[in-house]
């Protein structure tokens, strides 16, 4: 997982093994270049209201190793 510092907003990727287009959350999903197993879904937080229950389900997915 990685993650940026802004004024204003983090900003985290969160690596799957597969696309999660089905969401509202993640602002863009990109295959990794050279690795058809890794998809990095890119969420950016910029008020504590978009941490929300879809965003929390993505993480315990991350954090479990999907």
């Amino acid at each position: 997982m990685d993650y940026q510092f802004g004024k204003n907003f983090i900003h985290v990727v969160f690596p799957f093994s597969k696309a999660y287009p089905d969401n509202l959350c993640f602002q863009k999903i990109a295959q990794v270049p050279g690795d058809a197993h890794q998809f990095n879904h890119h969420f950016r937080m910029l008020y504590k209201e978009d941490l929300n229950d879809e965003v929390i389900k993505f993480m315990k997915l991350a954090f479990e190793g999907e």
